[in-house]
């Protein structure tokens, strides 16, 4: 029976014993050499070399004389001296140790009047931080000049030579902030030029860089006065970095490029107005040309249908110029016999427009080069280069600068103005595209495009910058302050623009404004509060562009007609061959446009829209011609008279199209057509259903011909993605043509409706025909992606067709579709993932085998095997039963089932294999040259167990529809006598075969374990004496209750990662090391001990527990006083790892754990303890998954754990176990004695802790199918105490009640009932596919209780059931835990041996009487469950509150 008065939890040692530290660093991440040319020339950065050590000798002058590394000279001590400094390794070879310079210790400034000695071979540091203002000359006998005038920030003028024997001038005048010139000169010599310049803000001159030099790492870097770019010579191997935030450079280059392009632009400017001059259709938009273009092609003998198709291939093909040109070129191309005047101009309007477009795609281009010329960073793609040149930012400090000015505005407004100047730059191109006429639909989407590539690219910036700023954990506060400073003022400046740019010229599609705000919301932006309100009002402009826009093509079917009716006299005109002719043609022409133009507007004024804005209409002598002609053609189609057009059948245009057309002008051919199909002669005959049927036939057919002609053609090798795009374009042309359809609206009621139903007919037939079609495409072809699955089900949901039953069945389809393309493109996406861990493990397991293995880390691995081996504990469980469970690995395959007991030889060869390569020859064999092995991922699936559900009870349903009545009802019956089986309990003859004790056989009384108390100092220590096969137990109990609620969280990271972390001895991996060496384990934990029969009395505790052989016992003690008072918590970025592993750890068992978590998760709202241990539980996992995912709280992690710590590890605050052998204690008191004198006495209150419990029942959900579902209570507060017969009915219920009516009825895994001394109960169902169903057999129970009956054999079965739980084996492991479990809970045995002589005498109405015990604590309705959601929203008000589990 779990009691918490004498036994409290304890982990299982046996776990311990095995678990592995991960391996050091050093030895699992591969050793990437760098080029031989590389390390050479790192290896000599400093110029320092481990021979620098010299003799000196004073002369007789008083001078010295210096023979050694540094050279062979004579020094003035009074103005120079030789240090030692100490150099750190450097990563590139060098060990580092002592170091001599020359230092300069004189007081002179200016360089002239100083004289460096002659014969120096090594001028390395020696001006460093000194307060020279102009540069002595250099003796030709100097080989090293790094760091020389490092930091001089007086030094302005270093126009010195440096010698042709230098090889290292690295660093030489960083951070020499005042310097204007430097050598004009840098020899060949030279291999080392690295960081020469860097932060030599004021520098002027380019040195000439000879060829010979090797690296220039950083050469010129924040050198931000240069404007001249470095001649790199072709020798350079590295030149990271070289002009890394020189924004003087930057500037003269972009200045560069701007003259160039002003030049060229300029040019081409000239030469496109001389060409519009002489065109007056220069300036009529591209939306009246469409028109007239479909015109054209109408009078050419299309239907409106066919005429918008060719113009729409025309353009795609590049056949048909845009606008008022393709007039022309549509006249020309529709008619064999065109005037020459036409073909001109035509010829000579594609000649402008072409030129159009070349200054066009140059502006665009000229900007993208333009912003690419600000950067230094190397790489071809934008974004590359930009998040490398935000990690540069960052890596030099530039956004700490930014932080550091504590003035956001002007920190940020160098970066703010240079990302400014590229939008204006974007404006003035787009300004000249319009004033040529030439912001058409293709430059738009260019100059879109041009905005969200720019976008990208500071999102890219960003994001490089935040990468190294993650990895810069000195400055990382501030580092991340300024860089979201900078990102949020260049982003917002952005949208100030594109807000601007949008208003006045409509640049961006949707596609274009969704990518723009996923790529800002990517950033430190998306958080911002001008993020929202800028996007708000870039959406509204949007849509009133799109509106206003839409109606400029509403009626344009009308106005083709026009054009249609007037322009057979260009055709019929006569020839002409004088100017004068072609003036009068022209004059004509024009007047046939303007009677258009008239007309078009009268025709849209009704939508408050007209065209007026466009063009002045001029009064012509044809107009009447054209009204009447229009005013003919509306009354062949309504029937209405001509002198009367408001009669009841004319036809009436809704006054706006819906929006997915909008932003796609190509699509308005299929709209009018719609519209004209609508309020054609056919819908005049709508009563003819034969007519009607024929145009059903018509358009279904249109769509099934298409089908069939696309499946031949991906059957004979077409382009998939080709094809899947033209089906695209195909459905949002069929969509735009019923919504053209579905805008006429009739003014005669009963036309209306007739007119209504027969278009919805024929919108559904044949929108049916086009989804089936595409269904079909995609179970033959599997054409479509995802993304276009999900489209296709959205576009038809707009349509008539979804109300039709057939459409739910297509759009089950498409997204069975989508599934199946999930499970076959997860793994794709995360190939490169299955790719980089096998690489990684192989690669980790080849270096550790071309290495060899870690010897002490095998032998202290070894070691820990052997001591679980030996020891033989198994956590209470009999060692004979786990002895026999351990053979049958071996005998149920026919071996030697004793073999696996026999170790004494399996170890004596593993110990021989430490000494050669035993283990490196192992891990060849079996994992790196095995041929037989597979990388398998599962990946979860959203949805996926409703989908299966759903396709069960379809196919059950199918099942069923195809059975016979008598079918049915034979499974009917097999049901009942199923159940009837389930419920129907064994037989008495049955039940009598099974042998049983007797219950004098049992035993009452139990056993005492002894406990002595003793001291050291202030400290108890309590010695458990038994026979321990020279093994010693440890534990340290220390009391929590001088600690906060909110304390706890950190109590329990400090359990977690006690003993894994660095103390201020060594590193976490040694220590590791040394523990698996000489210990059996060593582990703590959270736990509380109720005091007994107490409600809400306990004792929190963290109890370090560790074990070993008695000859190890003074590591034991040495280790564990190193793992609780030595730790070191401030290396955050190892707790940052420790704290993602337990939540990784957590990730993979919080659903294993389920009924531990719903129990406690209930005992939470009842009982402080609950909720206590609770903490430790559930609350622990939701608190440990929201600091693993907040970097901002992880930096105060170490202030937190070592102040709990300070509380927790006192000497007055812990008690000691030790378990061992009569003798050894003194040995243990001696040992522990000198460490615990050391440790911290402060007096601390210990009544601190106070416990909220929790309210209202929580659903916690996860992604499983089945369910843990937890109810119970305090029985305590309803007056009752805890008796033997409680324990009894726990036996009965688990294995009778719950039972069967859960598991064997309910298909639950299992079922269980406890209760506690403190008064807790609980009841919990665990891998249960019900959850009501539960809950009602848990309110049933008491009616159960109060019909109890058994027999006499049955109530001595449960009996002893229930004792054999509470007659564990006592092991030496158990017994000191058993002792003080009994100590602190306060039991006293003879307590202990009440309570089971009241099992033992149980009686059948004992249980009876337990009804009134379970059935108020039930009614108290404290309920948790954790599982599937849709079970837990649809047991309603059940739960208070809906989480989700972490």
């Amino acid at each position: 029976m779990p009691n918490n008065n004498d036994i409290e939890v304890v982990h299982e040692e046996l776990q311990d014993n095995f678990k592995q530290e991960p391996l050091p660093e050093d030895e699992v991440v591969s050793n990437i050499k760098s080029e031989d040319a590389t390390n050479d020339l790192h290896a000599d950065k400093t110029g320092y070399n481990k021979s620098l050590d010299g003799v000196q000798t004073i002369e007789e002058d008083g001078l010295i004389h210096y023979k050694g590394g540094l050279g062979d000279f004579t020094y003035n001590p009074n103005e120079f001296q030789i240090e030692q400094i100490n150099v750190e390794p450097d990563g590139y070879g060098n060990a580092g140790g002592p170091m001599p310079i020359l230092k300069y210790i004189g007081k002179e400034t200016d360089g002239d009047k100083i004289k460096i000695p002659d014969g120096v071979a090594s001028l390395t540091l020696t001006f460093a931080d000194t307060h020279i203002t102009s540069a002595p000359v250099i003796p030709s006998s100097v080989e090293s000049t790094s760091y020389m005038f490092s930091n001089c920030e007086n030094l302005i003028n270093a126009d010195i030579k440096i010698p042709n024997k230098v090889r290292s001038t690295a660093a030489m005048f960083a951070g020499c902030s005042m310097l204007e010139h430097g050598p004009r000169e840098i020899p060949g010599t030279v291999e080392d030029m690295s960081a020469m310049y860097v932060g030599c803000e004021n520098l002027q001159n380019m040195p000439k860089l000879n060829k010979g030099i090797k690296c220039m790492d950083s050469s010129f870097a924040n050198c931000v006065s240069l404007t001249q770019k470095p001649k790199i010579p072709s020798s350079v191997i590295i030149s990271d970095y070289v002009t890394t935030g020189c924004i003087g450079i930057d500037a003269a280059e972009t200045d560069r490029l701007s003259k160039k392009q002003n030049k060229e632009t300029t040019k081409l400017d000239k030469k496109l107005e001389s060409s519009k001059n002489n065109s007056f259709f220069g300036h009529i938009g591209n939306t009246l040309g469409t028109v007239l273009q479909v015109g054209v092609m109408t009078y050419a003998g299309h239907d409106i249908l066919e005429a918008a198709m060719v113009v729409h291939a025309l353009h795609k093909a590049g056949q048909l110029e845009k606008g008022m040109t393709g007039v022309w070129g549509a006249i020309a191309q529709t008619s064999e016999n065109a005037h020459p005047f036409i073909r001109s101009l035509y010829n000579s309007s594609v000649t402008e427009h072409r030129k159009a477009n070349e200054l066009a795609s140059m502006d665009i281009k000229a900007i993208k080069n333009s912003y690419m010329s600000n950067l230094t960073a190397s790489g071809n793609d934008l974004n590359t280069r930009m998040f490398k040149a935000g990690t540069e930012a960052a890596k030099n400090n530039r956004f700490v600068e930014v932080a550091e000015s504590g003035n956001t505005y002007a920190g940020t407004e160098v970066f703010r103005s240079s990302f400014s100047n590229g939008f204006d730059k974007l404006e003035q191109s787009i300004t000249k595209m319009q004033r040529n006429g030439n912001l058409d639909r293709e430059h738009k989407s260019d100059v879109a495009n041009s905005i969200l590539e720019i976008v990208s690219a500071q999102a890219a910036y960003y994001k490089g910058g935040k990468g190294a700023v993650l990895g810069d954990r000195e400055r990382q506060s501030q580092n991340e302050t300024g860089i979201d400073a900078v990102n949020n003022t260049m982003m917002n400046s952005a949208m100030d623009k594109i807000i601007d740019l949008q208003s006045k010229y409509n640049i961006l599609s949707e596609h274009h404004i969704k990518e723009i705000k996923t790529a800002m919301a990517s950033t430190s932006y998306g958080q911002d509060a001008s993020f929202k309100t800028n996007f708000e009002k870039l959406d509204k402009i949007s849509n009133s562009r799109s509106e206003s826009h839409i109606q400029s093509f509403m009626n344009y079917g009308h106005a083709n007609r026009d054009f249609r009716a007037n322009h057979d006299d260009i055709y019929k005109a006569e020839n002409v061959n004088d100017k004068q002719n072609i003036d009068v043609k022209t004059k004509k022409i024009e007047s046939i446009f303007n009677l258009g133009f008239n007309k078009f507007k009268d025709s849209l004024s009704k939508f408050g829209n007209g065209l007026m804005s466009i063009t002045k209409i001029a009064s012509s002598p044809f107009k009447d011609k054209v009204q009447k002609s229009v005013d003919e053609f509306v009354a062949k189609k309504t029937g209405a008279s001509i002198d009367n057009n408001k009669d009841n059948k004319s036809v009436t245009f809704v006054d706006m199209a819906p929006t997915h057309i909008s932003h796609n002008h190509e699509l308005n051919g299929y709209y009018n057509a719609g519209v004209n199909m609508s309020s054609g002669p056919e819908f005049l005959n709508m009563t003819d259903k034969n007519v009607m049927d024929n145009v059903r036939y018509n358009r279904v057919g249109l769509n099934v011909n298409m089908i069939q002609d696309t499946n031949e053609a991906l059957i004979n090798g077409a382009d998939k993605k080709e094809i899947a795009n033209a089906m695209m374009t195909k459905l949002e042309e069929h969509l735009a043509f019923y919504t053209g359809a579905n805008s006429v609206h009739y003014t005669d009621v009963n036309l209306e409706a007739t007119h209504r139903q027969n278009l919805m007919a024929i919108e559904r037939s044949s929108t049916q025909s086009l989804s089936q079609g595409f269904v079909k495409l995609q179970e033959e072809h599997q054409l479509f992606n995802k993304d276009q699955l999900e489209t296709i089900v959205e576009k038809l949901r707009m349509t008539n067709y979804s109300t039709s039953p057939g459409f739910n069945q297509d759009a089950n389809r498409f997204m069975k579709f989508v599934s199946e393309l999930d499970k076959q493109n997860k793994p794709d996406v995360n190939l490169d993932k299955q790719a980089d861990l096998q690489r990684i493990v192989e690669s980790t397991l080849q270096e550790l085998c071309d290495k060899g293995l870690d010897k002490e880390l095998l032998e202290a691995s070894l070691n820990s095997i052997e001591f679980a081996l030996r020891e033989s504990d198994f956590g209470g469980r009999p060692i004979g039963l786990a002895y026999i469970i351990r053979m049958m690995d071996n005998w149920l395959y026919d071996n030697d089932p004793l073999e696996l007991l026999h170790y004494e030889e399996a170890l004596a060869n593993i110990r021989k294999g430490l000494a050669g390569t035993y283990f490196e020859d192992l891990i060849r064999h079996s994992i790196l040259n095995n041929n037989h092995k597979v990388l398998v991922s599962i990946y979860p699936e959203r949805g996926l167990q409703e989908r299966k559900d759903a396709e069960v009870k379809e196919h059950l349903a199918t099942v069923k529809a195809n059975m016979t009545s008598e079918e049915i009802e034979a499974i009917v019956e097999q049901t009942k006598r199923l159940k009837i089986r389930q419920e129907t309990p064994d037989s008495d003859e049955a039940l009598a075969s099974i042998p049983l004790l007797e219950l004098s056989d049992l035993n009452p009384n139990i056993e005492a374990v002894e406990r002595r108390e003793s001291k050291i100092g202030n400290t108890t220590v309590h010695f458990v004496p038994t026979f321990t096969k020279g093994i010693n137990y440890v534990g340290l109990y220390f009391k929590l209750n001088c600690l906060t609620e909110e304390e706890l969280f950190y109590a329990d990271i400090l359990s977690d990662i006690l003993g894994r972390i660095d103390t201020s001895e060594r590193g976490y991996e040694a220590l590791a090391k040394d523990i698996n060496m000489n210990l059996g384990g060593l582990s703590s934990d959270i736990t509380a001990i109720s005091k007994d029969g107490k409600r809400d009395e306990f004792t929190p505790l963290m109890i370090v527990r560790a074990k070993a052989l008695h000859s190890k016992l003074p590591d034991l003690c040495r280790l564990i006083n190193e793992v609780v008072k030595k730790a070191d918590y401030s290396d955050d970025q190892r707790l940052t790892e420790l704290v993602q592993e337990s939540k990784a750890i957590w990730d993979n068992e919080a659903f294993r754990r389920g009924n531990s978590i719903v129990s406690q998760r209930v005992m939470a709202q009842v009982s402080a303890v609950g909720k206590f241990r609770d903490n430790g539980n559930l609350g622990y996992y939701q608190k440990i998954s929201e600091l693993a995912s907040n970097p901002a709280a992880l930096p105060l992690l170490p202030e937190k754990l070592a102040e709990v710590a300070r509380k927790i590890f006192r000497a007055n605050n812990v008690d000691i176990m030790f378990v061992g052998e009569e003798g050894e204690l003194e040995a243990f008191e001696n040992l522990m004695k000198p460490f615990v004198e050391t440790w911290d006495t402060t007096e601390l209150s210990n009544d601190v802790l106070q416990i909220t419990r929790l309210s209202g029942n929580d659903g916690i959900v996860t992604a499983g199918k089945v369910q843990y579902v937890a109810q119970g209570g305090n029985f305590i507060d309803h007056g009752f105490k805890h008796v033997g017969p409680m324990s009894v009915l726990e036996t009965i219920l688990r294995y009778e009640y719950l039972w069967i009516r859960i598991r064997v009825q309910g298909g639950a895994y299992g079922a269980f009932a406890n209760f506690y001394d403190d008064g807790n109960m609980i009841f919990c169902s665990y891998r249960d596919p019900n959850l009501l169903e539960t809950l009602n057999v848990y309110k049933e129970l008491p009616q159960y209780l109060r019909d109890f009956t058994l027999t006499d054999r049955e109530m001595r079965k449960y009996i002893i059931g229930t004792m054999s739980s509470l007659d564990l084996p006592m092991t030496p492991a158990l017994r000191g835990p058993r002792a003080m479990g009994m100590y602190f809970s306060g039991a006293k045995l003879e307590d202990k041996v009440e309570f089971r002589k009241q099992v033992i005498a149980c009686k059948p109405e004992d249980i009876v009487a337990l009804a009134d015990v379970v059935e108020p604590v039930l009614n108290d309705n404290h309920i948790c469950t954790m599982g599937n959601e849709q079970k837990i929203k649809d047991a309603g008000n059940v739960f208070d509150n809906i989480v989700s589990l972490g």
